[in-house]
């Protein structure tokens, strides 16, 4: 396929590079005549490993075109991958002209030559920008003939050092669409080089969305490594073994777990340890604005859970499972202890089920709550307007309370929608 890539700056030239490699014909654009120079010379205007073999041999093979013109690029090719520069100010609010500036541009040049055109985002964008900024300056430009333009978000994930690897060999391909899909065939056309890659489709939010989810990850990783070490180092302790020994652990630390949304940490580790690590810091004169936000952030969580319960502005409340997570009789600190104990405050009539509980430990350590514990689960149900659930067999909940009850899912973020209209998620 023949396709233009806008933005001849770290993204757009990997892209260069990497589709030449698959034997695409790329029209590489930019506003800056020397680096259209460069990519015309075939040479590259970023230092990244493997990026100038593939773009010499591109050049080679005539696959490889530098230019600042627009129109010539649009007039020769189908496809057009916009690799802008979208910088933030200070305060977070990122500057979306050099984007549009490309979305017009490329428009102005597709209603010229009256074809039809996918158009490719690939610069990092706040989710809503293709639908509520890109799509309507598009509209504004071609009018009725925006209908013969595919509008197609496709975030990249590509590290500075090892972005031809990542291209080549990444965990997956998301792509974001609009109801109708369109672009899905041309996109998938150019995309569907790699049996190891899964293509993953979503709407534009979603796809938008993901690469921030990503970066903040990342950097919460490194805040987190960098803090924490950082008092282990002042009390004496082997940083790299602890490391090691702490990489070692793919069930729990370098894995899946923990990274779903749902209900704030409790129990008996957790919260203690975390604050266990914030009096450690302060003894270590060690400054830690990441765990002292963690803590923060879990206590945010636990208003806003407490917000979604009111908000529904009922009586009666069934909180389904009160220990702090799944398989346990352990309250501690259980987030829903905080939620039984924050819904009585704000005068609501609560019950508690949860088959799990240790009813003669309860009596010992929560005599408080034990007069709020129902018995018979069913009758519980259908006793209440809200069912807060914490269990694993939200079905149950769902075939015994039928459609009248309003049922808040703080146990995972599952879509219950085909079974069930009156569930809500925390999220």
């Amino acid at each position: 396929m023949n396709i233009a890539v806008f933005g001849l700056g770290y993204v757009g030239v990997v892209n260069i590079a990497c589709l030449s490699k698959l034997n695409h014909k790329i029209y590489g654009c930019d506003v800056k005549p020397h680096k259209a120079e460069l990519i015309n010379t075939g040479k590259s205007t970023i230092l990244e490993p493997q990026v100038d073999d593939l773009l010499a041999k591109g050049y080679a093979k005539s696959n490889i075109i530098g230019t600042t013109d627009s129109y010539l690029c649009i007039e020769n090719t189908s496809m057009a991958l916009v690799c802008v520069g979208t910088p933030s100010d200070a305060s977070g609010k990122v500057n979306l002209n050099y984007i549009i500036n490309t979305a017009i541009e490329i428009a102005s040049a597709v209603k010229r030559f009256e074809k039809k055109y996918t158009l490719v985002i690939r610069s990092t964008i706040p989710p809503g920008t293709i639908e509520n900024t890109i799509i309507p300056e598009l509209q504004g430009v071609l009018g009725k003939q925006f209908a013969d333009m595919s509008v197609v978000f496709l975030p990249e994930f590509l590290r500075e050092g090892s972005a031809v690897k990542d291209f080549f060999h990444g965990a997956r391909i998301v792509i974001g669409l609009n109801e109708k899909e369109e672009g899905k065939n041309e996109i998938s056309e150019v995309f569907r080089f790699s049996n190891e890659m899964a293509l993953v489709f979503t709407n534009y939010k979603t796809a938008e969305f993901v690469k921030y989810v990503d970066n903040a990850y990342h950097a919460t990783k490194v805040a987190f490594a960098n803090e924490i070490y950082s008092i282990g180092s002042s009390l004496g302790v082997r940083v790299k073994e602890a490391n090691d020994i702490f990489l070692m652990d793919t069930i729990l630390n370098v894995s899946e777990r923990y990274l779903r949304p749902g209900a704030p940490y409790g129990g008996s580790c957790l919260p203690k340890d975390t604050r266990a690590i914030v009096h450690l810091a302060k003894l270590s004169n060690v400054e830690i604005p990441f765990f002292k936000g963690l803590i923060a952030s879990n206590h945010a969580h636990q208003e806003r859970m407490l917000t979604k319960a009111l908000s529904f502005n009922k009586k009666n409340i069934l909180i389904y499972g009160l220990t702090f997570k799944q398989n346990t009789d352990d309250i501690r600190e259980s987030p829903f202890l905080f939620l039984l104990k924050a819904l009585l405050e704000n005068n609501r009539m609560v019950k508690v089920f949860d088959a799990d509980l240790n009813l003669l430990a309860l009596r010992v350590e929560f005599p408080e709550v034990i007069k709020y514990v129902e018995s018979d689960l069913d009758n519980s149900i259908k006793n209440a307007d809200i069912i807060i659930v914490n269990k694993s067999d939200i079905e149950r909940v769902i075939k015994v309370g039928g459609k009248e009850k309003i049922i808040l899912n703080c146990f995972n973020n599952e879509d219950y929608s085909t079974i069930a209209s009156n569930v809500v998620n925390l999220f």
